[in-house]
């Protein structure tokens, strides 16, 4: 009987150790899927952020063009404002046959690589050129219709 009993209980001992052991691995590949699975959730919602980030630079990127195109825009009708209001002027002057501008500007004359300070005189239908404001004889001059 003592031997029967000592075989019983080593039994239930083998029964309750592969109880615990079934247990413990049921336990292991829940946390082992709890960890996959916060994984994934952990990838998903860092795609989705960066996702965000991409559509939010692009958004930036949009704003920044239309306004560099605004920019162009303005620049370009300022500038198509400015030529009429100085062609309207030079017109006007032109009617007079005077002196419409002066002043100094820097000049290459011939092939060489030199830059020369000259006196300009910017008539109607001609720009004149001199060695300076004082002196007035005349170095060059450049015609158009």
């Amino acid at each position: 009987m003592a031997f029967e009993e000592a075989q019983r209980r080593r039994a239930a001992d083998r029964l309750r150790r592969e109880q615990l052991r079934r247990e413990e691995e049921e336990r292991e590949q829940r946390a082992a899927e709890a960890r996959r699975l916060a994984a994934q959730a952990r990838r998903l919602e860092e795609a989705r952020r960066a996702e965000e980030r991409r559509k939010e630079e692009k958004r930036r990127q949009d704003e920044r063009e239309r306004a560099e195109e605004e920019r162009k825009h303005f620049l370009e009708a300022d500038r198509t404002t400015r030529m009429r209001e100085i062609q309207r002027r030079f017109e006007s002057l032109r009617l007079t046959a005077g002196v419409l501008l002066t002043g100094y500007v820097s000049v290459q004359s011939g092939s060489t690589i030199v830059w020369r300070r000259r006196f300009f005189q910017l008539q109607s239908d001609s720009m004149l050129f001199f060695k300076n404001s004082e002196v007035r004889r005349l170095l060059s001059d450049a015609h158009w219709a």
